[in-house]
């Protein structure tokens, strides 16, 4: 099964596993995921690599893009009422604790230990 939808993302399905598509021009990238076990998420994704095209193959993905392709994924999958291990932490309560990130100022996420700029460069590895 293959859904096409916007912002260059396609889901397609096999069991309970596939692969987000992502295609820009002439880049494509292969997301893995897998039916989440837990009630926290619909769809857990890993491994969560963004850092390689599929097309052109094993070029590298520069970081700013990277980052565009997450914040991408991250409105596409909420578009799709599809909750992932990607999502930003969701608790409307305000965080005191600091960003545990070295030489961050920036108050952490609530639920996280991350500001949101740290949490994404988490997700993305060095």
């Amino acid at each position: 099964m293959s859904a096409r939808v916007a912002d260059n993302f396609t889901l397609h399905t096999n069991g309970r596993s596939g692969v987000i598509s992502y295609s820009d021009g002439t880049s494509a990238l292969d997301i893995p995921w897998e039916i989440s076990g837990s009630s926290r998420y619909d769809l857990v994704l890993a491994p969560f690599d963004l850092r390689q095209w599929r097309v052109p193959a094993g070029q590298p993905i520069p970081r700013a893009k990277q980052k565009d392709i997450l914040a991408g994924l991250r409105h596409w999958l909420a578009s799709q009422r599809t909750r992932s291990d990607i999502d930003l932490p969701a608790e409307q309560q305000f965080s005191l604790q600091p960003c545990v990130w070295h030489h961050c100022h920036h108050t952490a996420l609530p639920g996280s230990a991350y500001c949101a700029e740290h949490f994404d460069e988490t997700l993305l590895g060095l």
